[in-house]
């Protein structure tokens, strides 16, 4: 579960990326090193698929399936 800022995107991308109240992930991917770094994650990729996206209290919340990289 991710959560963002919504002043943090500009609106046409709001609705552009989570249309419908979902996000879509077309390929999946690896999550990058400095992130999963500043996440305090382990390395991880992320899914792809369709996730629900969330709108509260100005920011934007997307639960994403994520998978261990061995």
């Amino acid at each position: 579960e991710f959560r963002f800022s919504r002043r943090l995107i500009c609106k046409k991308l709001i609705s552009r990326q989570f249309a419908f109240s979902r996000f879509r992930i077309e390929n999946e991917l690896t999550m990058p090193a400095w992130l999963t770094e500043q996440l305090a994650l382990p390395e991880v990729s992320l899914v792809k698929g369709a996730y629900p996206v969330f709108f509260a209290e100005n920011y934007i919340w997307v639960c994403i399936r994520v998978r261990s990289v061995d």
